[in-house]
């Protein structure tokens, strides 16, 4: 495997649940990784540094002294790995699978790792407990990372999350509606998807409107559906005019408000928050 992309110490911070001070001592003490240094002394790393932390962050969590596996090999990592027997422990390894598969494109790797935890564990634990904590990891949800690896990574992951709401069951005919949307300008459905299946399996019937609404295409599907609850999706504050689509159900749907989920807090913009506007961690949903 030869990947030329470097990393930085927080994202093997972010990747790993590692803090960077305890990274940076164990490789004072223990020899670790050798990360080259870039301008400004910036620590660079390695894919390869990527995967062995990812092991070592493993076995540390379940047990394992760090000063006892640091000098192992990787093969000799990877068994000690694969011998962790847990559920949890399993679908952390998975993760691991998931971010390393996807910083060296392998696509048919990648979905083979979704496939065998939705065998083991099912699709909705699976989604749960792996797709969504592999994204935060990697800083999809809020769609900062543009590059062709994420690009086949949604697309992979989307197809689970589509497989995920036709699996869940159906709500009875006289179940209350959930409208999902996107603003106008905003295509990424991913957490859109996530939200859809959450609110499928929460027993309401979902009548998602799709990318891309105006405000005037909201407003026809709000008169046509008359849904008891409306969701969308705030990636990034600033492309999302909240007050403009809440004035809409403001009017004409007053008791169901706009629900906005969101997976990063700094996108949220408190002073200009209308008062039929609910914001949500997705994770709260």
């Amino acid at each position: 495997m030869s990947v030329s992309k470097s990393f930085s110490i927080k994202e093997l911070e972010r990747f790993s649940g590692i803090k960077a001070h305890t990274l940076r001592a164990w490789e004072k003490r223990y020899g670790l990784f050798d990360p080259e240094r870039m301008g400004n002394n910036v620590r660079a790393y390695t894919l390869e540094h990527v995967m062995q932390l990812l092991s070592l962050s493993l076995l540390v969590e379940y047990g394992h002294q760090i000063s006892k596996i640091s000098g192992m090999e990787a093969g000799e990592l990877g068994v000690r790995v694969a011998a962790l027997k847990s559920d949890e422990a399993r679908q952390k390894n998975i993760i691991a699978r998931l971010i390393v598969t996807m910083f060296t494109s392998e696509t048919e790797e990648f979905e083979a790792a979704l496939d065998s935890a939705i065998v083991l564990w099912g699709t909705g634990p699976t989604v749960h407990r792996v797709i969504m904590p592999f994204l935060e990891k990697v800083h999809i949800l809020s769609y900062t990372d543009t590059s062709t690896e994420a690009h086949f990574v949604v697309t992979a992951i989307r197809k689970k999350l589509i497989l995920a709401i036709e699996k869940a069951k159906t709500p009875p005919p006289d179940s209350q509606s959930a409208l999902l949307f996107l603003p106008e300008g905003e295509h990424y459905d991913l957490l859109l998807l996530y939200l859809s299946y959450v609110l499928k399996s929460k027993g309401l019937k979902v009548l998602y409107l799709g990318t891309n609404i105006s405000v005037d295409n909201l407003l026809r599907a709000v008169l046509t559906k008359a849904p008891d609850y409306v969701y969308s999706y705030m990636a990034d504050k600033s492309s999302f005019p909240v007050a403009q689509y809440a004035a809409i159900l403001g009017e004409h749907l007053p008791l169901s408000g706009l629900h906005v989920a969101y997976a990063d807090e700094a996108h949220i913009d408190n002073a200009k928050r209308p008062a039929n506007v609910k914001y949500l961690q997705y994770a709260e949903i």
